[in-house]
């Protein structure tokens, strides 16, 4: 008859086998379902500042990423103040296309990196700004996406909505009052008498 028994270092091997597989369905499952384990996923973060006044704005946006970027980057996201539109941008190429939304108007931009800044480190951050025209105050972004990955953590700020940007005091312009020259007074001309001729003695 032959023994089915397992010797015990043959039942140690099974248990640490068995763990093994265990552990690796476990890591797998969390990484499935990392959000019910309390696990992030590092993305990018976004920042948006805004600066507006009755007609136009001045955004400046900072795209923090974790990974390395070597061969350009694109930042999208959507404005859904409807008839906005990009005038002029530095560090990037940004243009903006209206879309119509069920419930939101508004335009679709896109930011584009330039010959000299397509790279950017493990860390680093993507920056650029730009100023551009609008008939309504300036809202949150929504669907910021960095290379087709959506962001997180972006805010817009805006300040100074309902009236032009305060323009700078100007210096007074010193005045140039000459002191004029003073009137001459006029010397009296002397009066001539006339000469009294004398008499003959008869």
């Amino acid at each position: 008859m032959t023994s089915t028994r397992l010797t015990a270092r043959t039942r140690a091997l099974v248990a640490v086998l068995a763990g093994s597989v265990l552990t690796a369905a476990g890591l797998t499952t969390a990484a499935q379902h990392g959000s019910a384990l309390g696990l992030t996923v590092e993305r990018c973060s976004a920042a948006f500042t805004t600066y507006a006044w009755a007609g136009g704005f001045v955004t400046h946006v900072r795209v923090t990423t974790p990974q390395a970027l070597s061969g350009g980057w694109v930042v999208e996201w959507m404005d859904v103040v409807p008839g906005t539109r990009p005038t002029q941008a530095w560090n990037a190429t940004v243009t903006a296309t209206p879309r119509q939304g069920t419930s939101y108007s508004g335009s679709e931009y896109t930011a584009r990196y330039l010959a000299w800044n397509g790279s950017v480190p493990a860390g680093g951050a993507v920056e650029f700004g730009f100023q551009g025209t609008t008939s309504a105050a300036p809202r949150d972004p929504m669907g910021v996406r960095l290379n087709g990955e959506p962001c997180t953590g972006y805010v817009t700020p805006t300040e100074g909505w309902g009236g032009p940007p305060p323009s700078p005091t100007p210096t007074p312009t010193r005045t140039w009052n000459p002191t004029p020259p003073p009137t001459p007074t006029p010397t009296p001309s002397p009066t001539v008498l006339p000469t009294t001729t004398p008499a003959p003695t008869p």
